[in-house]
């Protein structure tokens, strides 16, 4: 199997986290929840800031230790075993995968802030920036690292424009800080916790590139903790401004892009193209960062066995992993072509959700079997903090939308057979089969035999049945001598 080139420094790391983490979700997620509970909407973002940390510290700890393409999948493999580790990376890849489409759909909904139109093609415009960064990563991993770190610095700016123009706004209005503060209630809280999730994981994307990373053992936990700090502080200003901007909450709550009318309101005319542009390039981050890290998944998992060889090829030239490349590409197309961006935000959280469970779990398993190893970054108050992160990770499962617990559920269910079918393999699953077949075949022709009436139609049904499973039965096992 190829290797990856280790080519990006402390800065891209920090930029591909930034740029994962700082995105889609500020225009389309973080004043929509303004709107729900007002000036409270510092509280559940500090709350976020504070459980995602909690898991960004597994994570410094786990990708210190083990700096190998393919992120929380591979720390799994290693403390866990297979079973864990492929439901682990199966759902990472779907998460990451479904969070491109996001933001593929985020930039859609950006771009109508300028150009006026018809919303069913947005499902198209998605389709498109897809496929324009599919090829951006496909140069490789320098080129895809030199995107994101100049478009993420960008963003970064614009938003401390708008940041600075929200206080100058307070600062003309001081009569708008004297609004009354209702608290809403505790579950509230954990229904925007829930909500806002997604717009806080973006640090995991880090770790998928380990084996792309300079220094990993230094540079990866110190870009985690500076991208879940900063993220955090700036999610807290602009939601606080957001919520004392004067717009009223039904007008936040209905809006596309709800960051829109709040810059309007900071800034006049130029509120509206001005977030119309800063969302565009946060969407086009977040995305290029979602594809880095689904395709790294899909790489480290092939390369492991659990998807197709194929898969882990890395272009002679270019350095690329191009078939993981592709495979990821053609989920995140099939998530953005749905045109549904609630319903995809939903099932991002869900599997990010998963995923982190098992990853935090790894890290009391690893100390437990290889207390030995060599960690350059450990992680203090242990096993509290593991603990802690895996409880407010079960605390938000109750609150994410029934659609999507749903679909997630049938995930599962795929992701288990899917790895039985290739731990046992094809031919001994055709085997199986035949078996069971055979078996079924059996108690039905017994069951037909029972019957006080021969002759009737309900037995020559059953005889019939019975037959066929016999037949089905015997092409398995037989099929590969037929082969």
């Amino acid at each position: 199997m190829s290797r990856l080139k280790r080519e990006l420094g402390l800065l891209d790391a920090v930029m591909i986290g930034m740029g994962g983490t700082v995105g889609t979700g500020v225009f389309i997620i973080l004043a929509y929840t303004a709107g729900v509970i007002g000036p409270l909407v510092v509280i559940p973002f500090i709350l976020t800031g504070i459980f995602t940390l909690l898991s960004a510290l597994d994570y410094c700890e786990l990708a210190s230790t083990i700096p190998i393409a393919g992120g929380g999948y591979t720390f799994t493999k290693r403390a866990i075993g297979e079973l864990p580790a492929f439901a682990t990376g199966w759902f990472m890849w779907f998460g990451n995968a479904a969070y491109a489409s996001f933001c593929a759909l985020g930039f859609a909904e950006c771009i109508g802030l300028i150009v006026n139109y018809n919303r069913g093609l947005m499902p198209v415009i998605a389709i498109a920036v897809i496929l324009v960064f599919t090829f951006i990563n496909y140069i490789g991993s320098r080129e895809a690292g030199r995107a994101q770190s100049i478009i993420t610095i960008i963003l970064l700016l614009m938003l401390c424009v708008l940041a600075m123009f929200g206080f100058l706004f307070l600062s003309g209005n001081p009569t708008i800080l004297d609004q009354p503060i209702i608290s809403p209630g505790v579950l509230p809280f954990f229904h925007i916790i829930s909500y806002i999730w997604v717009m806080f994981v973006g640090f995991e994307i880090i770790s998928t590139a380990s084996e792309e990373i300079r220094d990993a053992e230094k540079n990866i936990p110190r870009a985690i903790i500076i991208t879940v700090i900063l993220s955090t502080l700036m999610y807290t200003v602009i939601a606080f401004l957001a919520a004392y901007s004067g717009v009223a909450p039904d007008v936040l709550t209905t809006e596309p892009v709800p960051l829109s009318p709040v810059a309007i309101s900071f800034m006049g005319g130029l509120g509206r193209p001005f977030v119309g542009l800063v969302g565009m390039g946060a969407t086009l981050s977040s995305l290029n960062a979602a594809m880095i890290a689904s395709t790294r998944i899909a790489y480290a998992m092939s390369r492991d066995g659990y998807f197709p060889k194929s898969f882990g090829k890395v272009h002679y030239h270019y350095g690329s992993p191009y078939m993981a490349l592709a495979m990821s590409s053609i989920v995140a197309l099939a998530f953005a072509g749905s045109g549904f961006i609630d319903y995809v935000i939903y099932m991002t959280d869900f599997c990010y959700i998963i995923g982190l469970i098992i990853i935090n779990y790894s890290v009391i398993r690893l100390r437990e079997r290889e207390p030995d190893l060599s960690r350059p970054f450990k992680v203090r108050w242990y096993p509290f903090i593991p603990i802690a992160a895996m409880a407010t990770l079960f605390m938000l499962i109750p609150f994410i939308e029934e659609a999507a617990l749903v679909t997630g559920s049938g995930l599962v269910i795929v992701a288990i057979l899917a790895y039985y079918t290739i731990m046992i393999g094809y031919e001994r699953i055709r085997v199986a089969l035949g078996g069971m077949n055979i078996i079924v075949g059996t108690i039905i022709l017994a069951g037909s035999l029972l019957l006080l009436t021969s002759g009737t139609t309900a037995q020559t049904i059953a005889l019939l049945i019975a037959v066929v499973f016999f037949v089905a039965g015997a092409l398995h096992i037989a099929a590969k001598k037929i082969e």
